[in-house]
């Protein structure tokens, strides 16, 4: 046989071998049809029918037999017929070709023609409106072949084969429909798909507002490969969230901190902002902050977007760093066939500034044929405030026993003016050939101005329990200023060759902290008594003895504080993601997909701080002639007014006229100058690949994800000598890399078409903050102590596990519940220690490093349903309520000893529950956020740990549509004013109170 075998391989070389050379040494050649050819045959071999032709032309016909054996028999009957036409007719049938080269014709098998793929492609509407369906599923049926409907309702089939088939495209609360297309060999076939609502089905109640964007939530929930949860546009304006900050705190899962009264860290599954990442369409969003990579949410409003997702689970071809989750947000875009104008407007009012705030916003877009564009504007102003005691403790003895004491009391009043802008241009082009580009500009500009008057008390004696003695007196006043931008352009498109699928994006960003204007001022009495009331620890009252201390003008300075800070935080990002899809069958498939990442990123920090002091020849300046106007009544909800601050805008004015009458501090200046300031520069260069098989029950996504991140920081050392003065600032360049590989696993198996089980493995990392790397350090000789920033820092990798359960009502709605495990290794945490040997043998080292080991786990509850299989009246019911609960252990080794802690700012139990009613044009909800108290510092010991103290929040919504186009919106926050609190070790002993009383706004929104 192989003999055999060798012999047809020689024999089929030499054909070809004579095939080639004829082609090559002819110059002179006729055309098959200038052969004529009559034949007349009946059911005869082909070999028969080759023969003839022999004879009929004189043509010689070379072939193998194996080409012919099995070809069918002929029957012909031609008369002078061209020699062309004859052969077609005999073997075009039977797969063979021929073709002349002088008096020789070669038969040879035909080969074959190649499959012409057809593409199916369009939008997902409902019927009744045009407006899109995102998420929608479209599949082919009887088949895994199918795509998901992007944000905009688009989707893409490709490499189906040339037939007949029956198109299912299925949406939570719409009826499934079926649709028989057929498609020819390279066609690409535009299909708009039409759904209806299932009104019946949902007791007479429509899908429009909340539900339309209930339902565009959950089915993008419902159809992802991954865990992840998400809010639409309509969800978010139900609640009276002005911030992306503010609007996550409804979400299962995720806690915030606050800032003067609103949301801003925001906190997944325990784990702080530094391990949590922020995206806007997919890519990272640069930071806001002075030290961290962390974005301020405060400065993005909630009406500039389409949704917020948050990804619980990680797949490769997302960026590793997240081992929280990732907050993405996604900017709106032009999606309707028609012209959309769309705004509102609203008037509101701070209960406790006693101000007015305004909240408007328009937008105008289209898409129709190839082109879409999107224009929006938002902006939003108010007067905040805030109302704060602040208490620190010392030990004391009074008689001969030694009790824990305040050892200061301040009281503290703020004003906070804040404008948020928000610009967003967003267009798209259909440019044929299954290809769309997009061109994105988002600019999200935050600004915030403080006006803060404080009175403090520092006690120096406790002569009994109530009696202090060596108070001094600290009036202070500060006016201070915040930028935090967000710039970002995005250019990319996705695009379909031949069979594979590919997206690529370019992205520019640019992050903004500035602080341009903190002016400082603070005047003080010393040598005062004063009894103290401490019958509810929170709220101290001091009595001053005698009136010193209320006459206005014996209260002193030599000194004023002038500072400027700015961080500018850069980054250019270009990707690239290529899927191809492989058949394994009928009813499976595996889409093979790879891609990467490069990102250089610039982080460079400033600051110049003053201390402007007065020369000796020059008189104290007195509170009385720098008094300022601003003041609170009914202070802490009617503890107290307060009052008696120094203006430091006008301290501003006097320097700027009388600088030769000041001498700057040169040691205040270089010490809180230099070690803080810093330039760098990173590279992220990532590369992954990853399966997705997709079966009828079970989805499989596996793969791997690689990242390097190499960093150069330039840092300065200041030196202080024995006395504390300041002797020389020296550059420090410093540089380093780390790098490793993120498998991941996630399984969703589908009990039915409404139930899914998921199950996760994933590998994360949480890159060190910029500061932490910088290669700063602060020499202090009279303290023999070192501070400093640690450029051999590490990425902190993490192994995280998640199972969840999610049930997706017919009813519109969803019941979910899953657990979840998070190890976490080569913690950062804050390190000191003693230096053994060399020129700062003994000094305290204070600085950053990795070796911490932390675990956290818990599980999380979500349960939102409409009534609508209620009657009548009640099925505009709702609820939409959530609950997390989380444990967490923090090993930090110390000199001493190893101990262990909960993780810092993770809430024990966080959640929301809101009572929702929705029917007749009419919108309504009550919703509570709550979490209990949390670790917020660490301490030497647990005596000395921080904690927040539990709170909840109360707040009310409520719209009402007026005719098509209009309708009117009420929004009430905080109804219950409730307080804010932390303490030092146990209740007892409260640190901090605040107060930010209750806020609100009305007005009109509409679309035409």
């Amino acid at each position: 046989m192989k003999q055999l075998h060798a012999s047809a391989f020689l024999r089929r070389m030499g054909f070809l071998l004579t095939f080639v050379i004829t082609c090559n040494t002819l110059t002179a050649q006729q055309k098959l049809n200038d052969y004529k050819v009559s034949l007349s045959l009946s059911n005869r071999p082909l070999k028969e029918a080759i023969n003839d032709l022999q004879e009929n032309t004189g043509l010689a016909f070379t072939y193998f037999e194996e080409d012919i054996r099995h070809a069918a028999p002929v029957s012909l009957s031609v008369n002078n017929a061209p020699l062309d036409v004859v052969l077609d007719r005999l073997f075009t049938s039977r797969s063979l070709a021929a073709s002349l080269r002088g008096n020789k014709v070669f038969i040879t098998p035909a080969k074959p023609e190649p499959v012409r793929y057809a593409v199916l492609k369009g939008s997902v509407r409902d019927a009744a409106n045009g407006q899109v369906l995102p998420y929608a599923t479209v599949r082919v049926k009887g088949t895994e072949m199918g795509a998901t409907a992007d944000k905009d309702g688009d989707y893409l089939i490709s490499n189906l084969r040339p037939g007949s088939y029956t198109i299912v495209t299925g949406y939570i609360g719409f009826v499934t429909m079926e649709k028989q297309v057929s498609l020819s060999g390279g066609e690409t076939m535009h299909l708009p798909i039409m759904l209806e609502s299932l009104t019946k089905a949902l007791g007479g109640v429509t899908i429009s507002g909340i539900r339309r964007g209930e339902v565009k939530a959950l089915n993008s929930m419902r159809n992802a490969d991954n865990i992840k949860y998400v809010l639409s546009a309509e969800q978010i304006e139900k609640f009276p969230d002005n911030t992306v900050a503010e609007s996550l705190q409804r979400v299962p899962g995720v806690a915030v901190g606050y800032s003067y009264g609103v949301a801003r860290d925001v906190i997944i599954r325990g784990l702080d902002p530094t391990r949590n990442a922020v995206n806007m369409n997919g890519n990272r969003v640069p930071a806001t902050e002075t030290q961290s990579r962390t974005t301020d949410l405060n400065g993005v409003l909630s009406n500039t977007v389409e949704a917020i997702e948050i990804i619980k689970t990680l797949t490769p071809d997302r960026d590793a760093d997240a081992t929280g989750g990732v907050i993405n947000i996604i900017t709106k875009s032009a999606q309707e066939e028609k012209p959309v104008l769309a705004g509102k407007a609203l008037v509101g009012y701070n209960g406790l500034t006693e101000k007015a705030n305004y909240d408007l916003s328009l937008s105008y877009g289209r898409k129709k044929n190839k082109f879409g564009y999107l224009v929006s504007g938002s902006y939003f102003q108010s007067t905040r405030g805030q109302d704060r005691i602040d208490i620190s403790y010392a030990d004391y003895e009074i008689g001969e026993a030694e009790v824990r004491k305040p050892e200061s009391i301040t009281y503290e009043a703020f004003k906070i003016d804040r404008k948020n802008l928000g610009l967003n241009i967003d267009l798209n082009y259909d440019a044929g050939k299954n290809t769309n580009l997009y061109l994105r500009a988002i600019y999200n500009k935050y600004y915030e101005f403080q006006y803060s008057g404080s009175v403090g008390n520092s006690i120096g004696e406790w002569t009994s329990n109530d009696q202090a003695a060596d108070i001094t007196i600290y009036r202070d006043g500060r006016w201070r200023d915040y930028h935090r931008d967000i710039f970002t352009l995005n250019l990319g498109g996705k695009s379909l060759a031949g069979k594979m699928k590919i997206a690529y994006d370019i992205n520019l960003n640019k992050g903004l902290y500035d602080q341009p204007k903190y002016w400082n001022a603070s005047f003080n009495l010393g040598d005062q008594s004063a009894r103290i009331n401490l019958a509810d620890p929170s709220q101290p009252v001091l009595s001053y003895d005698g009136t010193t201390a209320s006459d206005l003008s014996n209260y002193t300075t030599r000194n004023y504080i002038n500072r400027h800070e700015r961080v500018d935080d850069k980054d250019a990002q270009a990707s690239f993601n290529a899927i191809r899809e492989f058949s394994l069958g009928k009813t499976s498939r595996i889409d093979l997909k790879f891609g990467g990442r490069y990102r250089y990123k610039t982080n460079e920090r400033f600051r110049n701080y003053y201390n402007h002091v007065l020369l000796a020849s020059e008189d104290d300046f007195k509170l009385s002639d720098f008094l300022s106007d601003y003041k609170r009544d009914n202070f802490l909800n009617d503890f107290m007014n307060l009052n008696g601050f120094p203006e430091t805008e006008r301290m501003e004015q006097y320097f700027q006229a009388n600088k030769a009458k000041f001498s700057d501090d040169p040691t205040y200046t270089r010490q809180n100058t230099d070690p803080d300031s810093y330039k760098g520069k990173e590279d992220m260069m990532a590369a992954y690949v990853m399966g997705t098989l997709k079966t009828e029950k079970l989805d499989v996504v596996a793969g791997v994800r690689f990242e390097r991140t190499s960093f150069d920081y330039k840092g300065n050392q200041v030196l202080l000598d024995e006395t504390g003065t300041y002797i020389s600032t020296t550059k420090i360049d410093n540089g380093n890399a780390f790098h490793g590989f993120y498998p991941s696993l996630n399984l969703k198996y589908k009990i039915s078409n409404r139930t899914n089980l998921r199950a996760a493995v994933t590998r994360s990392l949480s890159r060190p903050n910029y500061y932490d790397l910088v290669p700063w350090q602060e020499i202090e000789r009279r303290r023999k102590r070192i501070n400093q920033g640690n450029p051999d820092l590490v990425e902190e990798p993490a192994i995280n596990y998640d199972l969840l359960g999610e049930h997706y009502f017919k009813s519109i709605g969803l019941l979910s519940g899953g657990v979840f495990y998070k190890n976490v290794n080569k913690v950062l945490f804050d390190y000191s220690y003693e230096q053994k040997g060399g020129e700062y043998d003994g000094y305290r080292i204070n600085t950053k490093t990795n070796g911490g080991r932390g675990k956290l786990y818990g599980f999380e509850v979500a349960w939102q349903q409409q009534f609508t299989f209620l009657p009548g009246f009640l099925n505009g019911f709702g609820i939409y309520t959530n609950y997390t609960y989380i444990q967490s252990e923090l090993t930090t080794p110390t000199v001493e000893t190893a101990r262990k802690i909960a993780m810092p700012e993770m809430r024990p139990h966080v959640g929301n529950v809101s009572l929702t009613y929705e029917k007749f044009g009419f919108s309504g909800r009550v919703s509570s956020y709550f979490f209990a108290s949390y670790l917020t510092e660490v301490g030497d010991i647990a005596a000395f740990d921080t904690h927040e103290k539990g709170r909840m929040q109360l707040d009310f919504s409520a719209s009402q549509q007026i005719g098509k186009h209009f309708k009117a919106t009420l929004n009430l926050s905080n109804l219950t004013r409730a307080k804010r609190s932390d303490y030092f070790g146990s209740e007892q002993y409260p640190l901090n109170t605040y107060v930010d009383g209750w806020w609100g706004s009305a007005g009109i929104s509409f679309r035409f």
